[in-house]
């Protein structure tokens, strides 16, 4: 075949291949965002239930020792901790926020990134 009767083919196929592409393009783009959404959002639950059962654990052992003497270490050793605990999964949230807006690669490139952050964490 000559070069032009393969460009001619391949731009007859490319027409064809584009309208199916149109027709389906709806429940393709549905079925993404559905599947991936799922796994963020499981991701996103565990985190804030995380970040309020560590909450109440604090609460708890605040109110336990209200009475002891260096309760001023206990408060300050809390919200050290509690920054340790709240920055990297914070981060984490802010990208599963920014995953929508963009392009397919780095939407992929997000997820892996989010995924091996709430597996090392």
């Amino acid at each position: 075949m000559q070069e032009f009767e393969l460009n001619e083919l391949w731009n007859k196929n490319e027409k064809h291949a584009s309208e199916y592409f149109l027709k389906i393009e709806n429940k393709v783009m549905e079925l993404a965002n559905k599947n991936s959404n799922s796994i963020l959002q499981k991701i996103k639950n565990r985190v804030l239930l995380e970040w309020l059962l560590s909450f109440i654990a604090v609460a708890y052992v605040l109110f336990v020792f209200r009475n002891h003497p260096n309760l001023y270490v206990l408060i300050i050793s809390a919200i050290v901790l509690g920054l340790f605990i709240w920055l990297p999964y914070g981060k984490m949230l802010k990208k599963i926020k920014t995953v929508p807006t963009h392009n397919v690669i780095k939407s992929l490139e997000t997820y892996v990134e989010i995924l091996n952050d709430f597996m090392s964490h």
